[in-house]
């Protein structure tokens, strides 16, 4: 028998279940997070004249700069 797309047997996978989506949704979640934490990181790595306060000296602060102080 031809299954079509019509058939609701067709879309049936054990890929498409509710773990897989918790799962992918979690490993979106920290990888989102991770990517906008990163980005302000370099975003205040090469602007240190954000605000006053940052210290451009190499040995001061975490990773050479204050953030945002």
């Amino acid at each position: 028998a031809l299954r079509t797309p019509a058939d609701p047997g067709f879309w049936r996978s054990p890929v498409r279940g509710a773990r897989f989506t918790a799962v992918l949704g979690l490993v979106l979640l920290v990888g989102l997070t991770l990517l906008f934490v990163t980005g302000l990181l370099s975003y205040a790595a090469y602007n240190p004249d954000l605000d006053p306060v940052n210290d451009k000296t190499p040995d001061k602060g975490w990773l050479g700069f204050y953030l945002f102080a």
